[in-house]
């Protein structure tokens, strides 16, 4: 539980997981080991062991250290064929890899002999060498056990601006690739008040294929591209998820009467009364089903529809910046872990004229703020028409 704290946030939007924001924005592997110690298979004449800690996890995928040859072959043709997967791999193979772990339910030849191979993320699951029906086998493989990786060996997924990232045979994510030259955030919106009048801007936006559209020709006055309408039923929760995008700029101080030093992720959202009565509602956060975090957020707003621009605009929010939700009703509607708890925010008593609008920031808390997968719930709570 954190103490409350002054600040606003500074001027970035997010769009719609998904769909806009702003920015102001096995190869199975292994060997046998006879209790414990994995067994050498890569000479074809004879059984030989060596320790358990001579697997290699995941075993390299080359074909020549899977399938070494037939045993007329001989020794050095499978000695061959192991210290040449271990070159391909890169050096990430040790020193003779050994054959591939035994299939389930083909003989073996020494009882309670285990074998070992590479499972999941990086695992590793056994069978054993036993007696059935008479005669020696290797039963089925255990289930994967000790998996201290983070993906699966050759999955992909999406990362940055559309790029990919792979994940490795050692079970990690690479580094993100394919990000096109000067990309963006598909969804944000830049501003510039090149060619306009004085109150006026020209905007682009970050297509899906992370590049920037032209800058519009016709000049206006901004506001939010996130929007919302709340509920005309009196006690309804309205709720949208969205996306803390990755610039950052100053928040208002807690008075709402100038910005601090502060500068943090936040998002915009615009929200209309469409009711012809004057609205009290609650603004507030709760958890991203997503991601399940427990976000440390601020919360405030600046009447009218129009988006604060400037600095000075900026500085200039209605009330004040709430880092709580324990003034609302029931108590503590974010679902924080307790009514005082300051994580997410939440603000009571917010009214919009009859067919007005609002503008609703939410940011973290601070700089260094964890945003866990970096979405976040924004819930509008109609309280009372009038």
């Amino acid at each position: 539980m954190r103490s409350r704290r002054s600040g606003l946030v500074g001027f970035a939007i997010a769009g719609l997981v998904g769909a806009y924001a702003v920015i102001g924005c096995s190869a199975d592997g292994g060997g046998v080991e006879p209790d414990g110690l994995e067994l050498d298979l890569a000479d074809s004449g004879e059984d030989a062991t060596e320790p358990e800690s001579s697997t290699v996890l995941p075993p390299s995928t080359d074909a020549s250290a899977q399938d070494s040859g037939p045993k007329d072959a001989g020794k050095d043709a499978a000695k061959d064929a192991g210290n040449d997967a271990g070159k391909d791999a890169g050096g990430t193979v040790a020193k003779d890899a050994g054959a591939p772990p035994p299939t389930p339910w083909t003989p073996c030849t020494t009882v309670d002999q285990i074998a070992a191979r590479s499972c999941g993320m990086c695992g590793k699951q056994t069978a054993i060498c036993q007696e059935v029906y008479g005669e020696l086998v290797w039963t089925d493989y255990g289930p994967c056990q000790n998996e201290a990786g983070e993906c699966l060996p050759g999955a992909t997924q999406a990362c940055g601006n559309c790029g990919t990232q792979t994940c490795s045979n050692t079970c990690g994510w690479g580094s993100c690739t394919g990000q096109p030259p000067s990309s963006c955030t598909p969804g944000t919106v830049e501003y510039t008040q090149a060619g306009c009048p004085t109150g006026g801007y020209k905007n682009r936006a970050c297509g899906t294929a992370c590049s920037w559209d032209p800058y519009t020709v016709a000049c206006a006055v901004p506001t939010a591209p996130n929007k919302m309408t709340i509920s005309a039923t009196v006690g309804t929760i309205v709720k949208q998820q969205y996306r803390f995008p990755d610039d950052t700029a100053p928040k208002p101080n807690t008075s709402c009467n100038g910005l601090t030093t502060t500068n943090v992720r936040s998002f915009p959202v615009e929200v209309a009364n469409p009711t012809s009565q004057t609205a009290t509602l609650t603004v507030f956060n709760s958890k991203s089903p997503t991601t399940g975090a427990d976000v440390d957020t601020v919360i405030w707003y600046y009447k009218g529809e129009a988006l604060p621009m400037s600095d000075a605009e900026r500085g200039q929010c209605t009330g004040t910046v709430t880092d709580s939700c324990s003034g609302t009703t029931p108590i503590n509607l974010c679902g924080n872990a307790s009514d005082t708890s300051s994580l997410l925010a939440g603000v009571p008593n917010v009214t919009i004229p009859p067919n007005g609008k609002i503008v609703v920031f939410t940011a973290l808390w601070g700089s260094s703020t964890s945003a866990g997968d970096g979405t976040i719930m924004l819930n509008l709570k109609t309280d009372k028409l009038q």
